[in-house]
């Protein structure tokens, strides 16, 4: 082991503090997630942010109007994108006339097919939905009732998270110079690398995953076209935006179209169409996309990219889902640059299943020729 990976604590005593520390911050994350998902949304925000405010302070906004001209601006783009969408979408309900009489037509296709495979007839399957009535309303109520607080949620995190932005922008100078006073002066330089090189991280990863959802929409769109699906861009740039949920966005995606043509259309072909479409774009965008695009702007493997999302869902739902990777890169850069944690930064990082340690560490030894990293006293 190299001198700059060496404890001077025994391994026992390693693994208690990184045991507490752990169960520390599951504890963390799963009773403070009411301020922590906002807060975490608004650290992200701030730092995508950031560029265009310092864009208006140099034409002699002060700090303040510089980050509400930001904010005005950047919710009159959602809110355009939004009318957009919501204008697309109100069309397709509007030009959909046939909706109840296909849903009922799809519902006895149903009837027809499990009658046909399990030996049963539609009567007995009437019967079965009929004595089953009020579990399935209830069902129904419990989806919209989750919905309508998942809406609130949505509202309240959104809500908080612009009111943290703000004040993170504003304080933004108070808050390094709080940091570098836990270092002594002649560290400063180095914690300053860090910390912008973690604003990098999360700059690139978000420019990343933006890139990937042009090209992941634009491809559904083709496919979609292909197929015959009208609305195809609306259907195709709705699946793209769900990419940065990883892994699983896509998929989810695809069951917006499939459904409307399911229900829409009387060829079964066109529906059925969808699915190799999406799992051919799919493995393009897991396999090849993704990882030349994102995987290289954060460096993190796919194994503890994919725990992160997991662990991110678990604590956090579908926002724990979006931040996972780009904490989880956070989290690798941090402890790349502290000697003790090194070995967890090599476990993270996309070189894992091809470099060594030692080989891992040569490009901290360079930096530490002209930086002084964060070393224990």
């Amino acid at each position: 082991m190299t001198k700059e990976s060496r404890s001077a604590f025994p391994f026992s005593v390693e693994l208690a503090a990184y045991l507490l520390v752990g169960g520390s911050a599951i504890l963390i994350m799963f009773l403070g997630q009411f301020i922590l998902v906002p807060f975490s949304f608004s650290i992200v925000f701030s730092v995508l942010l950031l560029p265009i405010c310092r864009l208006f302070e140099r034409v002699r906004f002060s700090r303040v109007w510089a980050i509400v001209s930001t904010l005005i601006l950047v919710n009159l783009f959602l809110a355009g994108l939004l009318m957009f969408f919501g204008t697309q979408i109100s069309a397709l309900f509007s030009e959909v006339t046939d909706f109840k009489q296909n849903l009922e037509r799809l519902f006895y296709e149903v009837l027809d097919f499990l009658a046909q495979n399990l030996n049963i007839t539609n009567k007995e399957i009437l019967k079965t939905l009929a004595d089953n009535k009020s579990k399935l309303i209830q069902t129904g109520t419990n989806l919209l009732q989750s919905t309508v607080n998942t809406g609130g949620d949505f509202l309240t995190f959104g809500s908080l998270s612009i009111v943290f932005t703000f004040l993170i922008l504003l304080y933004r100078t108070g808050f390094r110079n709080y940091i570098l006073l836990f270092f002594a002066e002649e560290r400063r330089t180095s914690i300053n690398k860090i910390v912008n090189e973690i604003q990098a991280v999360i700059i690139n990863y978000f420019q990343g995953v933006l890139l990937v959802m042009l090209i992941v929409g634009t491809l559904n769109s083709v496919g979609l076209s292909l197929l015959g699906i009208e609305y195809a861009f609306l259907f195709g740039f709705l699946g793209a935006i769900l990419t940065i949920i990883p892994y699983i966005g896509t998929t989810f995606g695809a069951a917006l179209p499939f459904l409307f043509a399911l229900i829409n259309y009387q060829e079964s072909w066109r529906a059925l169409g969808i699915i190799p479409m999406n799992l051919v774009i799919q493995q393009l965008e897991a396999n090849f996309i993704t990882p030349k695009i994102v995987g290289g702007k954060v460096s993190v493997n796919a194994l503890f990219a994919f725990i992160g999302l997991l662990v991110g869902g678990i604590f956090w739902g579908v926002a724990g889902m979006i931040l996972a990777i780009p904490l989880t890169a956070i989290a690798k850069t941090i402890t790349y640059y502290i000697p003790e944690t090194q070995k967890f930064s090599y476990l993270l990082s996309d070189d894992f299943p091809s470099k060594s340690f030692e080989d891992y560490l040569a490009g901290y030894r360079k930096f530490k020729e002209t930086h002084i990293v964060i070393e224990s006293k």
